[in-house]
């Protein structure tokens, strides 16, 4: 039986997190995850190397060293990077950080929401909605903010797997697609 890569992702964000909990490091070790995330995101040569099946194991942790050295990354992190390097799954860096980080949050008791409006929402806006969603659902909310002008209006909030679509084009949809079974 062949496993996802979401599967193979969360089982070395696991092991990762049993490490970084035993070493009290979970907070140090989410930060250069979330640092090494966002270089794949943002420097395209960083992303092709973790994506490039024709590098050999010496030249991608001669790579790995020197990327571990200029973010400073903790040993278990350097670990991860070559246990990933070595059977390689160097691709999946981005999902096993995202996995951490929301183990991560999990244990600060904490939880992140994406919030998608037709318009920006200010300060006392956005304040509102975190304090709601925090009593909902017991945990202290960050909030990721996107503007999209098709909604029309109203907003989308995305938390964990739930998706809230309070917006004009949500409901149109939804009024569309009941007239067309009535």
């Amino acid at each position: 039986m062949k496993s996802s890569s979401h599967e193979i992702a969360n089982r070395y964000a696991s092991a990762l997190f049993d490490l970084a909990q035993a070493a009290k490091s979970v907070d140090v070790i989410d930060a250069a995850l979330a640092e090494l995330s966002a270089l794949v995101n943002d420097n395209k040569d960083f992303a092709n190397f973790t994506h490039n099946p024709l590098l050999n194991r010496a030249q991608q942790a001669q790579i790995i060293a020197s990327i571990s050295d200029a973010i400073k990354a903790p040993e278990l992190v350097r670990g991860l990077l070559n246990a990933l390097a070595e059977q390689k799954r160097l691709p999946l860096i981005e999902n096993v950080a995202q996995i951490f980080a929301e183990k991560a949050q999990d244990l600060r008791g904490e939880m992140s929401a994406e919030i998608v409006s037709a318009t920006a929402l200010d300060a006392s806006e956005q304040a509102a909605i975190a304090e709601r969603l925090s009593k909902a659902y017991g945990k202290k909310i960050h909030l990721t903010l996107r503007t999209d002008a098709s909604l029309l209006g109203g907003m989308v909030v995305n938390i964990k797997s739930t998706q809230l679509d309070a917006s004009i084009a949500g409901k149109l949809n939804r009024l569309e697609v009941g007239l067309k079974v009535a």
